[in-house]
């Protein structure tokens, strides 16, 4: 009778350790990896346009991830509770925020790229090179500013947005 008993226990030890140490973790919701995407990103995507890099600068690839996540979202969203679906689609209006933000800043990367491009005859110079220098900063200054006003209004939407999601996560977690 202990034989048995002890061969049960050491299998039902084994079962319930390999179940928990190699079991694989359950899959996070969209709108949670929806979340830690902008944790991770969008001070990379809101920030400053890289200036110190030579040549041409090329284009972050966040939107194709974010397109899966709106469509992982927009799935979810079919099946969903009225209030989940409430959810779903402020995240999905999210993403789509966080797609057009991209989508800016890689407009003002291409007029960086474009006037890198060019060249600039300089007739009444003594210094060519110097006066190329001078109006190429002059040109992507311009561009700086312009990206950080459109980055500040683009924050301040997806700030409010992304505070609406938590917020109907929060609703919904309670009982």
């Amino acid at each position: 009778m202990k034989k048995i008993l002890l061969v049960v226990v050491v299998a039902a030890g084994v079962y319930f350790g390999w179940e928990y140490l190699f079991a694989p973790a359950p899959e996070a919701s969209p709108v949670a990896r929806l979340s830690q995407f902008i944790d991770a990103q969008v001070d990379e995507i809101l920030g400053p346009l890289p200036f110190a890099t030579e040549g041409q600068i090329p284009s972050p690839a966040q939107n194709d991830q974010l397109r899966v996540l709106r469509e992982g979202i927009r799935d979810r969203q079919r099946g969903a509770a009225k209030d989940e679906s409430r959810l779903y689609e402020t995240a999905a209006l999210l993403c789509d925020d966080l797609l057009r933000a991209g989508e800016e800043r890689d407009r003002h990367i291409g007029r960086i790229n474009d006037t890198r491009g060019k060249s600039t005859p300089s007739a009444l110079s003594t210094d060519p090179e110097k006066h190329r220098l001078e109006r190429l900063a002059f040109f992507e200054n311009g561009i700086a500013l312009s990206w950080q006003g459109a980055s500040r209004k683009l924050r301040a939407v997806i700030d409010q947005r992304y505070r609406q999601v938590r917020e109907l996560e929060r609703n919904l977690s309670e009982p």
